[in-house]
């Protein structure tokens, strides 16, 4: 008997997935690896319509790791910001900014709440979630964009839950980083994070530090020399290759 999962993950991966995760992990310490995170890098940026020049980043952690990265890289304590607040996952941004003593403003909605576009107002980075998975709430992000380009507000999107499963592009939408994880529209397993910044940044959760930029984005041939989810990778390339690229991503 097939097993159906109706729950919002982990999600059902394919045979290919299944059969790459059980072969032995490879060296990450060369130029192999280093080739390949940039091939998923260049695909994933394809996928998401990013803006030009832009990077992905790649944590090793779970989404919330990547919720961190960002508030800590965009913010500090001169900075101001508005999160949207409409369920687990919006609270969860509004947790983090709170135990690290950021000013922040925060629009909450409860569950039945319209939402109300003139309580979104002109700050220095605005924080969403694209889609609230702990009420199903899915947000305009379109609209919300246009308004951060107008008002020059930094753009930052959780799209975990809707990477593939519901329009995003960072052009159209104009969102400057956007969040997403392993183990949703991907259907790898739970371990990775990546986040797209239009602008390059260094992330410095509390969990480790990053002390010279090329950890993070190192010379062309040249080692990752951190240690990775190796075996998330290995699955995130024979997934992603599965799927139609339309146009060249040389």
């Amino acid at each position: 008997m097939k097993k159906i999962y109706f729950i919002l993950g982990p999600c059902p991966a394919s045979k290919k997935v299944l059969k790459t995760g059980g072969k032995k992990l490879k060296e990450f310490r060369n130029e192999e690896f280093s080739r390949l995170l940039k091939s998923l890098e260049k695909k994933l940026l394809k996928l998401l319509n990013a803006q030009k020049n832009s990077r992905v980043i790649f944590l090793a952690s779970s989404g919330t790791g990547a919720m961190q990265g960002v508030m800590d890289n965009f913010l500090d304590k001169n900075t101001s910001a508005l999160i949207v607040n409409g369920g687990g996952f919006g609270a969860r941004f509004t947790q983090i900014a709170n135990q690290k003593n950021l000013h922040i403003n925060q629009y909450k909605i409860d569950k039945n709440e319209k939402f109300n576009f003139k309580s979104i107002i002109k700050t220095d980075a605005l924080f969403i979630n694209s889609c609230e998975t702990s009420t199903g709430r899915l947000y305009k992000l379109k609209k919300l964009g246009n308004f951060c380009q107008k008002n020059d507000t930094l753009f930052i999107v959780d799209a975990i839950s809707s990477f593939l499963c519901d329009e995003i592009d960072m052009k159209k939408q104009n969102i400057d980083a956007l969040l997403i994880s392993s183990n949703k529209g991907l259907a790898l397993s739970p371990g990775l994070s990546m986040a797209g910044p239009d602008v390059i940044f260094i992330f410095t959760p509390s969990s480790f530090a990053i002390i010279d930029d090329n950890v993070v984005f190192p010379n062309p041939g040249g080692p990752y020399n951190r240690t990775w989810s190796r075996l998330v990778f290995l699955i995130l390339d024979a997934s992603i290759n599965t799927f139609n690229f339309s146009t060249n991503l040389s």
